[in-house]
């Protein structure tokens, strides 16, 4: 999930933002990349026949390696908690997904293999190990975990196509879909000059995003506040965020956040105001120095479910894809 509209602000009012810089400016640079991000990129580029995908998502993996680290670059990828990435019905598919190939003795097709997200991300993961780059998982909350390991990695920054990764101060935010492996490029969103644009400062940022619609805030939960907002005003044609950027900003911009307030206004719901709160405070990496480590949650009945489809099916099934993909590329 992105923060709602701030993409097209930025390409439509604030082009100035992004710079266009050197994947490796000088040896040594360090990125930590999103593994959610980079599994869907890989994913729009496959041409889905059926066989054929696995080598293919093999070579674009490959291909992204040597394009990166080619330069002197490191990379640490972090892969999705599959307990925050999925859904109970998600959780029902992969059961049948993996039922499939028992019964079938065949992978799925390009319909079966959506149904079956976690074979392309061991894939991935798989063939990045395969590569000598580093891979972790997350353990609950994954933006916040990426751009924990950020800062504890000392990194460059977060390669990724989440820009909500735009509202951590502190740690910089590259697109993914910009990564340009023959002019050896990739933009950088300058967070100082966007927030100039609106008339903010950066560590407004968390809030803003929060107001516009995030993934623990769904633009759902704010249409109400969002439609007050565009009273009176004439349709531009644009998402309708561009058109009330500037009054949500006046519910950021004073010195001292009202979270009651803003939580009866945006949210129709004053005791919703903790909740704002802790999503806010969720963007705060004080907390992560080098004794930090990801917070494993308890165990919740789709986790104990969870561990037993991944841990126990999931295993043997990926030894026969493993099986399956070497037969297919070797």
């Amino acid at each position: 999930m992105v923060v709602n509209g701030l993409d097209e602000y930025i390409s439509v009012k604030c082009k100035q933002c992004v710079k266009t810089v050197p994947i490796c400016p000088k040896p040594g640079t360090r990125y930590v990349i999103d593994g959610c991000s980079f599994v869907s990129s890989i994913v729009r580029q496959t041409s889905w026949i059926f066989g054929g995908q696995w080598k293919e998502i093999k070579d674009l993996v490959e291909k992204f390696v040597v394009g990166l680290l080619g330069e002197g670059c490191d990379a640490t990828f972090i892969m999705p908690h599959w307990e925050d990435a999925l859904t109970p019905t998600d959780l029902k598919n992969i059961k049948t997904g993996l039922e499939f190939v028992s019964v079938n003795k065949r992978l799925p097709t390009a319909v079966d293999f959506y149904q079956n997200p976690p074979c392309v991300y061991f894939t991935v993961a798989r063939i990045l190990r395969e590569c000598r780059v580093e891979v972790k998982c997350s353990v609950s909350d994954f933006e916040f975990e990426v751009a924990a390991w950020a800062k504890l990695l000392n990194c460059t920054g977060i390669i990724s196509d989440n820009n909500e990764f735009a509202a951590l101060k502190g740690v910089p935010y590259f697109r993914l879909s910009s990564l340009n492996t023959k002019d050896h490029t990739i933009d950088y969103i300058d967070r100082f000059l966007l927030t100039k644009n609106v008339g903010l400062r950066e560590h407004h940022l968390q809030l803003l995003s929060c107001l516009l619609g995030n993934s623990l805030i769904p633009p759902e939960m704010l249409y109400a506040f969002h439609r007050k907002l565009q009273s009176g005003m004439q349709p531009s044609g644009h998402n309708p965020v561009l058109d009330i950027m500037p009054r949500i900003c006046m519910y950021v911009r004073p010195q001292t956040t009202q979270y009651n307030m803003l939580a009866r206004t945006a949210l129709a719901d004053e005791s919703k105001a903790d909740f704002l709160q802790a999503i806010i405070s969720r963007y705060n990496l004080e907390s992560v120095d080098e004794n930090w480590k990801p917070h494993q949650p308890s165990d919740s009945p789709n986790q104990v479910v969870f561990r037993y489809l991944i841990h126990d099916r999931v295993k043997s099934q990926c030894s026969k894809l493993e099986r399956f993909i070497q037969l297919t590329l070797y």
